[in-house]
């Protein structure tokens, strides 16, 4: 469920309600504020604070590298496809993903500029990042797990724009399907750096002694290339 209000500062905010959430959580989700509370949470609790963080928000609403546009002129591409967005006589918004190539086609007279339009597109592209990070993410995870002898437990795939990745106490992974837009060399950084959470639920020294052997004394080079991506 979802409600929105409108703010002078920081424009259209956004708020939901999880079941599987089990606190208040504020984010900048696609160029908006979001906050995100529990099935029982107080909506006007989490109004309150969001609104008594205004000056932080608006400061991360400035910072946030704003999303492409998607239209004819896109070039987006990733490892496992090239995005190819096409007018056609159609009359509703149809996608391809086929041998490398990730085909959307859209009615003749749609307006690229129109918002629904763009997150209508969105939504295609996170289809399509996620049905890769579905396919080759998982499998990659344990692959590196069994290397180099790391215990986890379940993997889960979500569409996450402003974490790549996520370890629980209990050794559970979640991972961004937009990590699909990484290099390879950086996916594997990032599931590295989500495994050695298992054995250190933090950013010790201890933690980073262990990204630099599982990662030949790279982590803080690709770390720092890493910052250089943002998700779509």
């Amino acid at each position: 469920m979802e409600k929105y209000f409108d703010d002078k500062l920081l424009g259209r905010v956004i708020i939901r309600t999880n079941p599987r959430a089990r606190r208040y959580i504020v984010k900048i989700d696609r160029g908006k504020v979001v906050g995100v509370m529990p099935k029982q949470g107080n909506e006007e609790e989490l109004l309150a604070f969001i609104l008594s963080n205004k000056q932080k928000l608006r400061e991360k609403l400035d910072e946030a590298k704003p999303l492409p546009l998607l239209d004819e002129s896109c070039r987006l591409e990733t490892e496992t496809f090239k995005v190819c967005i096409v007018r056609s006589p159609v009359k509703e918004f149809h996608l391809f993903l086929k041998k490398g190539l990730l085909l959307i086609t859209c009615p003749l007279k749609t307006d690229f500029a129109d918002e629904e339009v763009q997150e209508t597109l969105r939504q295609m592209l996170i289809s399509a990042l996620r049905h890769d990070a579905q396919k080759y993410l998982p499998a990659r995870l344990k692959a590196l797990a069994k290397k180099y002898g790391f215990e986890i437990g379940a993997i889960r795939i979500n569409s996450s724009r402003t974490r790549w990745g996520s370890c629980s106490e209990g050794k559970n992974i979640n991972l961004s399907c937009h990590l699909m837009q990484l290099p390879w060399h950086l996916i594997d950084y990032v599931l590295l750096h989500e495994l050695c959470h298992t054995r250190e639920m933090n950013h010790s020294p201890r933690f980073w002694a262990w990204m630099d052997k599982v990662t030949h004394q790279q982590a803080q080079k690709l770390r720092q290339e890493l910052k250089q991506y943002h998700a779509w």
